[in-house]
């Protein structure tokens, strides 16, 4: 199988990613797993590589920038510091099934990316639903990034910026193969968008 890498871009949500890194602790195969992390100046925590790498003892390419956060631009920064060629674009709030690198060496070929369908969680932790609206966590490879485009920075705010590459692939005929993926799970936490948004695309 080929290494990956899971891409994230952060502020202020360290705790989260060590979540996050708990259960990437958990997967098989992790000798293939390279962490690619891109942190805002994030300020609730004192030294976040630092814990990242008490944690972890593979691959990992950590940056930190003080300016504000986009996740276009964070996560672009995230993609483009990586060093294999399947990488795993990763919210901080995310939970991962222990076999993450068999299902992106089995679902990414030529003209054709993963984008799962994740299980979200409700406050409690005890149930929740999957929510097919959601296309921002996705796999795929470096080069077909550079073909279809990376995350359109003019998109400021969170929200959106999933939908538009999503319909990218389409249209640079990639296909973004989608699956119900029971085990990647959204951990809850309270919405970033103002109440009452929708999405330009739904």
């Amino acid at each position: 199988m080929e290494p990956i890498t899971i891409c994230t871009g952060l502020k202020n949500r360290s705790q989260n990613y060590l979540h996050l890194l708990d259960s990437i602790n958990q997967c098989q195969n992790k000798e293939l797993i390279e962490l690619s992390v891109f942190d805002c100046n994030s300020k609730d925590m004192n030294n976040l590589k630092r814990e990242i790498e008490s944690k972890w003892d593979g691959n990992l390419t950590f940056k930190n920038e003080n300016i504000n956060f986009t996740r276009a631009y964070t996560f672009n920064k995230a993609i483009k510091q990586s060093n294999t060629e399947l990488v795993f674009i990763c919210d901080a709030d995310m939970s991962l099934p222990t076999n993450i690198v068999e299902l992106l060496n089995k679902y990414i070929s030529t003209k054709s990316s993963w984008f799962p369908i994740s299980f979200h969680l409700d406050k409690n932790g005890e149930n929740g639903k999957y929510k097919t609206e959601g296309k921002g966590i996705f796999a795929t490879t470096k080069t077909q990034l550079k073909e279809v485009g990376f995350f359109n920075e003019e998109f400021t705010s969170w929200g959106d910026e999933d939908w538009e590459i999503f319909f990218r692939f389409y249209k640079n005929g990639i296909r973004p193969h989608r699956t119900w993926e029971q085990f990647l799970i959204h951990n809850y936490h309270e919405s970033k968008r103002p109440e009452g948004y929708k999405s330009i695309y739904e």
